[in-house]
């Protein structure tokens, strides 16, 4: 196993454990705390491991070049993931207000909808499991391999221009007359 694969699985598993470190850190629905958000911390570390991991897949993808089919399928699966993972965590969080909503009537005997919107809403505590967990975690797997993708491209097209090869894009031998 190369270097490159060494490191992309070590930076992987230390950022799924992270991903599930602040996960933990969700409140019970229902309760609440005033000690602000400490997921926040592990936060500021996902991005330079973010940019660590997008030059490992640049590194690996230099070693291992695939030809230019390959690259924009890959590329569109990628963003069909990120899409229906997106759409999967949008679903979560409804539900998740659904969860706290109840466990308020519970424990208060009424919610309030304006509340329960506010504490799930940007960087709240209250949704650290909505954008810490398994799906987000994959989420930022193939977004830090698409993005090494779309800069592998970026600069092989720039390399072939600068060769003055042909363009990616258009037809070599000019077509039919």
């Amino acid at each position: 196993m190369n270097i490159q694969k060494a490191a992309l699985l070590v930076i992987s598993s230390l950022i799924l454990a992270l991903f599930m470190l602040a996960n933990t850190m969700t409140p019970s629905p229902g309760t609440s705390s005033g000690n602000g958000n400490p997921a926040l911390f592990i936060l500021f570390i996902l991005i330079p491991l973010f940019t660590i991991m997008v030059a490992l897949w640049i590194s690996l993808l230099h070693t291992y070049p695939f030809r230019l089919p390959v690259y924009l399928m890959s590329m569109f699966l990628i963003v069909l993931h990120l899409s229906i993972a997106f759409v999967y965590q949008k679903i979560q969080l409804a539900q998740y207000r659904e969860v706290i909503e109840k466990a308020l009537i519970k424990r208060n005997g009424f919610a309030d909808a304006a509340y329960i919107e506010d504490i799930t809403a940007g960087l709240s505590f209250h949704v650290n499991n909505q954008y810490f967990n398994f799906n987000t975690y994959l989420m930022f797997l193939t977004f830090s391999l698409f993005s090494a993708m779309l800069f592998t491209l970026l600069d092989l097209w720039e390399k072939r221009k600068k060769n003055g090869q042909p363009d990616f894009f258009k037809k070599e031998g000019g077509g039919r007359r």
